[in-house]
């Protein structure tokens, strides 16, 4: 966790950055400009999808293999739906 934090807040972050996104009064989001990351919650049920996938496998049970494939669809197509609401939005900063 500290070696992320380090990286999140450090200079290496800072120049992949800048390589990447240049600055700019005036942004139009699209797939290079779009990162969509986990939240905590997100990551939260990314360990529950783990923990229901061991517990089908063990129990081999079917319906709870379902299911949990199920909800990692939801997630998926949340991610798709996401970039494709914030695809080919304009940003134009007035005053900073």
């Amino acid at each position: 966790m500290k070696l992320w934090q380090n990286w999140q807040n450090g200079a290496r972050m800072q120049r992949w950055m800048k390589g990447r996104l240049p600055r700019s009064n005036d942004i139009t989001l699209t797939q290079r400009r779009i990162f969509i990351f986990l939240t905590g919650e997100g990551a939260l049920f990314a360990v529950l999808l783990l923990i229901i996938f061991i517990a089908g496998i063990n129990y081999a049970n079917n319906l709870i293999l379902s299911f949990c494939f199920f909800l990692a669809s939801l997630l998926v197509v949340s991610i798709h739906h996401t970039y494709a609401q914030l695809s080919g939005l304009r940003i134009h900063i007035i005053s900073a």
